[in-house]
């Protein structure tokens, strides 16, 4: 049986050369089994538009089996309304994608999971002292799926709403299993706090690693524990989902979790 992951940079594998920074999927073996074999397609700055115009889906598919399993994750480029290579409308392209990447898994009897977008670390209190507050806060949307994962300092801002609503719409519709990275990410951010939370991210000072000389602000991309914590967060929810018992034909993957 074989996984085969599909996404953007918070997914993709790295090398030395960009360490500490880790995709999630890089430490998802280790709530597997050993037999598991995960070939991971995910790349950074693609969105599910870009990914398939560059081939690199078709180029996915074509490793995949019958018994396989395709797991997929975008939302933080498909957002970036300035690029026309990128940009998707959830409700538009976005929704249209998703449905592509499904059914053209199916037709290879290799079963699709969604995995909404992982949460950027955003706390509200942060946001308002940079004044940035209402930049990314949803709370007065209509697309707003508000956690309510608050600390001492605030709120985790949500600025994936409309993609997040958009993938589990969809995932209902072609009655595929969608685990909610978005809400569980946030929550386990939240958790940290807004101190702790940067060992998550490639949020840290100068002269800390090689590979990265000077200071980082980065509140999207994953380090080692960063991974680990939103790897955790998809088992637990594939563990759900199979408690639910809405996807025996997924049996496979849900009796391979550890």
């Amino acid at each position: 049986m074989k996984i085969i992951s599909i996404g953007d940079s918070t997914m993709q594998p790295n090398p030395a050369g960009t360490w500490p920074q880790t995709g999630w999927i890089q430490e998802l073996p280790r709530f597997l089994a050993h037999d598991v074999h995960i070939r991971n397609f995910a790349r950074n700055a693609r969105s599910s538009k870009s990914f398939i115009a560059e081939g690199r889906f078709a180029e996915a598919l074509s490793f995949a089996e019958a018994g396989d399993f395709l797991f997929v994750q975008f939302g933080h480029n498909d957002e970036k309304a300035a690029d026309p290579e990128r940009y998707t409308d959830p409700d538009g392209a976005y929704k249209d994608n998703l449905r592509f990447f499904a059914e053209e898994a199916r037709k290879k009897h290799c079963l699709p999971v969604f995995f909404t977008p992982i949460s950027r670390r955003l706390f509200l209190c942060e946001q308002s002292a940079s004044g940035n507050g209402t930049v990314n806060d949803t709370s007065s949307s209509k697309d707003g799926m508000n956690f309510g994962s608050e600390t001492i300092c605030g709120t985790i801002l949500n600025s994936h709403a409309p993609y997040q609503r958009a993938m589990i719409e969809c995932a209902e519709e072609l009655n595929v299993p969608c685990v909610d990275m978005t809400q569980r990410s946030a929550e386990v951010i939240a958790a940290f706090g807004p101190e702790k939370s940067r060992l998550l991210f490639m949020n840290f000072d100068a002269d800390m690693y090689e590979n990265f000389p000077e200071s980082r602000n980065d509140n999207t991309h994953l380090r080692p524990m960063g991974a680990h914590y939103m790897s955790r967060c998809a088992a637990e929810g594939l563990k759900e989902l199979a408690q639910s018992g809405k996807f025996p034909e997924y049996q496979p993957l849900f009796a391979a979790l550890r």
